[in-house]
């Protein structure tokens, strides 16, 4: 069995759906709030053992919610993570990221009331 972060995916997903604080944070790159793509990624998915665990096809937060997950992945995987967090923000590939997030975090807290 894998051990998954669950607070820092939760974490990861409300500011991975929220444009305005990731807009906030580019604007005023010295802080306090910070918002890299290539980051919010690895934070999510590597750094909690959530892609390690979704691979193993272990059961994470429910089987909604963890297929609202790997769709996640998949829609992160079609951005250029080469191009500038300035430009990745304003993406149409970034509004569906932005929107797959909110419903993977809606079904995770459904799933854990």
């Amino acid at each position: 069995m894998i051990y998954i972060w669950k607070d820092k995916i939760i974490d990861g997903l409300r500011g991975l759906a929220d444009y305005n604080y990731q807009k906030k944070a580019l604007l005023n790159p010295t802080g306090p709030v910070m918002w890299l793509f290539v980051e919010d990624y690895q934070d999510i998915f590597e750094d909690t053992g959530l892609l390690a665990a979704l691979k193993a096809n272990q059961l994470v937060f429910g089987k909604s919610a963890d297929q609202a997950l790997r769709d996640l992945e998949y829609a992160m995987h079609q951005i250029d993570s080469n191009l500038s967090d300035m430009v990745i923000v304003d993406l149409p590939e970034m509004q569906i990221v932005r929107q797959k997030a909110a419903k993977a975090l809606k079904l995770i807290e459904q799933a854990t009331v």
